[in-house]
């Protein structure tokens, strides 16, 4: 015994309990650990529930996933370039396919990286539409039950006018495109 009456060697910051305390630590900071791995859990599928296909597509895009988007009987696979409102601009070596989002029916996605920030061009199908009237664009719109090609005249708020090259115009409902395609050549 030291002449203080402690044990020999016993000084600031030793346990009195022979380390029961530090097992009582340890035992506290596992179950902190283990509430906080359920709440980040429960926290990301509360993030997931509250997503938009639009959230999932932009997230797609920032990871550079390859994306194939159906709907109907239109399918289209490549990578996303912009998301926003509701559109989605997917390149392919063919085309870019300006997707509406809303008409989509499911989205299939292979992660392979390299994401881009996205174009912040146009925030809308309708603004994208109203880029392409501007350009005199060659298009080809798809819907469920559509397939028609011409050069955009007018982008108003509920259609698109078209001119084939046959003649005559086309008016197609904005609500009724699942694709507006551009060639990239």
């Amino acid at each position: 015994m030291a002449t203080d009456g402690t044990a020999p060697g016993a000084g600031y910051g030793d346990d009195p309990t022979g380390g029961d305390l530090a097992d009582v630590a340890r035992a506290g900071a596992r179950e902190w650990q283990q509430e906080m791995a359920a709440w980040e859990s429960d926290a990301e599928m509360l993030r997931l529930r509250q997503r938009h296909l639009g959230n999932v597509l932009w997230e797609a895009m920032q990871r550079g996933d390859r994306v194939t988007a159906t709907a109907g009987g239109h399918s289209f696979t490549g990578t996303l370039t912009a998301v926003r409102g509701d559109l989605a601009v997917l390149e392919t070596p063919d085309v870019t396919a300006a997707l509406h989002i809303p008409a989509l029916d499911a989205v299939q996605l292979e992660h392979s990286g390299g994401g881009v920030a996205g174009d912040r061009t146009y925030g809308s199908l309708r603004a994208y539409l109203g880029m392409l009237e501007v350009e005199a664009r060659q298009v080809r719109i798809v819907g469920r039950t559509i397939d028609v090609t011409g050069r955009v005249v007018v982008a108003a708020d509920d259609h698109v006018l078209l001119a084939p090259a046959a003649g005559g115009e086309t008016a197609v409902a904005i609500a009724a495109i699942v694709a507006v395609m551009t060639s990239t050549h």
